[in-house]
């Protein structure tokens, strides 16, 4: 903790009645340096003090109002520490340090704008200090801006190569902008020249598993999960990843899933709900229900705007009552966050609430159904239900089941969860005739023609996440490639801006007999349109398993580009099922994957077909119940007055 000489009056002196020395009268210099040994000793409060003293003797006294104003924020009150630290930045603006103890409290705050400004002046008054780019590139992270952020780790590395700080945020950079490959590099360079117990080593191996399964590469995946938690044991959020990565499994067995589910539930749940207190509420059947959406950090243009948004604006005021949590921070906002509020009658900011006061925030809401619309993805709330914060408990959008005792229901459809699978889940099936809604956040440009009428080949494609395109779903394709001579694949992947990934790809297809000639693997694309046009380029979409896609469904059959699907036994591979009868091609989904591959060589000899599908299936899909967001709205209103029956006539 370094102390600039500021400029001292002659006598003066600082009053210490209580400091133990001869004298109740200390020099300025004397009264900081015993301040300056507690704060080091971490004894906040006699340090506060002393510099408080100090202030009162010299006002305009910049290391005691910057050392104040540090022991202010490590208390807890970053407001407070915004305003000493803003004074020593006016007293001594030449003083970096003071600018970066500004930047970070504003960052505490969530300004991280105004921290960016406060900021960049120390970068112009020592810019050979790599702990200020790395800061820089962390806000500027935070405000999504990962390229440039990019740039300051890069510049902090060519201060210090060895600095695993700048390594580790690099890599999360370039993972959020796609460089998978990039920022596996960079995590492995981190891990390299990790200093001894540094407090984000576990950090490293969940964020490599994190690219390493954005690049499909599962097995990696999950041992780089597992050596975090040798180094740090007991994370039961890496633990719960490992459990749901078990859908990308094509022979995990859902009977043992959820047992192992109901197992770390058990572990980490455990006592949860035992101080929950017994609910009052009015148990009048017909009443307007007050309905809790637990959204955590997810609204925003995100893919959940495609289905949440239209449900909830859908929502019929006079039977239901919303309240929407939200764990989104302030500067991930946007024009989407705004239409949510505006479909809500009230929104409830939970970020940095932990989860009892989470729950307690909801129990005094008077929330009658409690929906968790994030759970399935990994929500950061999921143990808050554990707390029992409603009478009834609610997951919407499963792929499988919770585990966890304290969700009473899971919403589903006859197709997604059929009665002979109930067993799969240790919630109750809450039975809606669609578990799916879909409406475009964009306006998309008109369906192309089939890409066979021009270029006298059938290609193929897919647009799921890597992760989910496996060996065993490639040698399906190929098969399906095979049946169909001269016909091509083309498959979108982030990680395919990677020249190593792409070749790790074409050599899966071809050990399944399909030559590079007849694929074409295409990287990251910068904006949703792009993204929607690399559709024009496809025929036929097929379909991964064991999970299958779900937004990539939707978005090919609005493009009006029809998907082959291999349904599985678990709910994470049925929604292709759902989602294809929901629009009238049921038929396109196969039982077995002889089958499949008969359905996609059919479909591709049959050109007339895609044709008038590529003609109308979008104005199919607009009139069927898939887009009906008031049908599906009134359904799963019906669906949460039955749940609510269930307790008020238990």
């Amino acid at each position: 903790m370094s102390v600039n000489k500021p400029e001292i009056r002659a006598g003066d002196r600082v009053d210490m009645p209580e400091c133990g020395m001869s004298t109740s009268l200390l020099s300025v210099p004397d009264a900081m340096a015993a301040a300056v040994e507690h704060h080091r000793q971490g004894r906040f409060a006699e340090a506060a003090d002393i510099y408080r003293r100090v202030l009162a003797a010299v006002p305009d006294h910049a290391d005691a109002l910057h050392l104040l104003g540090l022991t202010v924020l490590q208390h807890g009150d970053a407001g407070g520490g915004v305003d000493l630290l803003a004074r020593a930045v006016v007293e001594r603006p030449e003083v970096p340090n003071y600018r970066l103890s500004l930047a970070n409290a504003l960052r505490v705050l969530g300004r991280r704008a105004p921290a960016l400004d406060a900021l960049m002046p120390a970068l112009v008054m020592s810019p050979q200090r790599p702990d200020a780019h790395v800061f820089r590139g962390t806000l500027l992270a935070a405000l999504g801006r990962c390229e440039e952020a990019a740039d300051s780790y890069r510049l902090a590395l060519a201060l210090d190569p060895a600095l695993a700080e700048a390594s580790y945020n690099l890599g999360n950079a370039l993972q959020a902008v796609g460089q998978f490959g990039e920022a596996v590099t960079s995590y492995e360079r981190a891990l390299a020249h990790l200093p001894q117990g540094a407090p984000f080593h576990a950090d490293i191996w969940a964020n490599l598993a994190t690219a390493l399964f954005s690049q499909g590469r599962l097995a990696d995946a999950i041992a780089a999960h597992r050596r975090g938690l040798e180094v740090r044991p007991g994370q039961p959020e890496i633990e719960r990843t490992l459990l749901q990565w078990r859908n990308l499994e094509p022979d995990a067995d859902p009977l043992v899933e959820r047992a192992q589910r109901e197992g770390w539930c058990r572990r980490h749940a455990r006592g949860l709900s035992a101080a929950a207190p017994s609910f009052d509420h009015d148990r009048d059947p017909d009443r307007r229900l007050r309905i809790g959406y637990v959204a955590g950090p997810t609204l925003f243009a995100s893919t959940h705007a495609l289905t949440v948004l239209p449900m909830m604006e859908a929502h019929d005021r006079a039977a239901v009552e919303i309240v929407i949590y939200s764990d989104l921070l302030p500067d991930r906002a946007d024009a989407y966050t705004a239409k949510y509020r505006a479909a809500t009658a009230h929104w409830r900011d939970t970020a940095g609430l932990d989860d009892a006061a989470f729950a307690e925030k909801v129990r005094a809401d008077r929330i009658d159904v409690l929906v968790d619309i994030v759970g399935h993805l990994g929500g950061p709330r999921f143990l808050a239900l554990a707390h029992r914060p409603a009478p009834v408990q609610i997951a919407a959008f499963v792929t499988g089941t919770s585990g966890l005792a304290a969700i009473d229901w899971a919403l589903a459809d006859p197709l997604l969860v059929p009665r002979e699978h109930e067993a799969h889940f240790c919630e109750k099936i809450l039975r809606v005739p669609l578990a799916y809604l879909y409406r475009p956040m964009y306006q998309a440009a008109p369906a192309a023609a089939p890409p066979s009428a021009a270029a006298g080949h059938v290609t193929f494609g897919s647009l799921n996440g890597l992760v989910k395109v496996t060996e065993p779903v490639i040698r399906l394709w190929a098969r399906a490639l095979l049946a169909v001579p001269g016909s091509r694949i083309l498959v979108k992947g982030n990680a395919f801006s990677d020249a190593p990934e792409r070749q790790r790809y074409l050599d899966m297809f071809r050990r399944c007999g399909i030559e590079p000639a007849r694929v074409e693997l295409r990287g990251w694309t910068r904006g949703f349109q792009d993204h929607l046009r690399v559709l024009d380029e496809i025929d036929i979409v097929l379909d991964s398993f064991p999970y299958s896609g779900v937004t990539t469904t939707c978005e090919a059959l609005w493009m009006g580009a029809p998907v082959v699907t291999l349904v599985v036994g678990r709910a994470c591979g049925r929604y292709g099922l759902t989602l294809l009868s929901a629009v009238g091609l049921g038929e396109l989904a196969a039982a077995t994957e002889d089958e499949f591959v008969a359905k996609a060589a059919a479909l591709a000899a049959d050109r007339p077909r895609l044709a008038e599908l590529r003609r109308t299936l979008r104005a199919r899909m607009a009139a069927s119940p898939l887009c009906d967001a008031r049908a599906f709205a009134g359904s799963v209103e019906a669906a949460y007055r039955q749940a609510w029956l269930a307790w008020c006539r238990p």
